[in-house]
C-alpha cells in the first residue's frame, strides 16, 4: 500500500532528515518512504518548503487495512509536527 504525504517544513530543513524521522518512528509495516517532490514558491512561506513523501507499507503474510494504513501516516506526521514543526500540505 502506497500513501502520500506533503508536509510544510523550515526552508532549512534537510530533507534527508525527514526521511530518517519517518523511518524512526514508522513500525514494522513500513517497506520505503521517498521523497518525490520539493516545492517553494507561490502559495508557500518565504522560509518554508513542501516535501511530498511517498510511504510504502507491506506485510508480507497478510493484507493490510486501511485503519493499520491510517494509523501509520497519523504517527508519522505527529513525529514530524513535534520534531519539525511541519503542517499538512492542503
Amino acid at each position: 500500500v502506497s500513501r502520500d504525504l506533503s508536509v510544510v517544513v523550515p526552508q532549512d530543513l534537510c530533507a534527508e532528515e525527514l526521511l530518517l524521522e519517518v523511518k524512526a518512528v514508522s513500525d514494522n509495516l513500513l517497506d520505503n518512504v521517498e521523497i518525490f517532490d520539493v516545492y517553494q514558491g507561490e502559495g508557500i512561506d518565504s522560509d518554508k518548503k513542501s516535501v511530498a513523501l511517498c510511504l510504502t507499507f507491506i506485510d508480507p503474510s497478510r493484507t493490510l487495512i486501511d485503519s493499520e494504513i491510517d494509523q501509520a501516516m497519523a504517527n508519522v506526521f505527529r513525529s514530524l509536527q513535534e520534531k519539525f514543526n511541519a503542517t499538512m500540505r492542503t
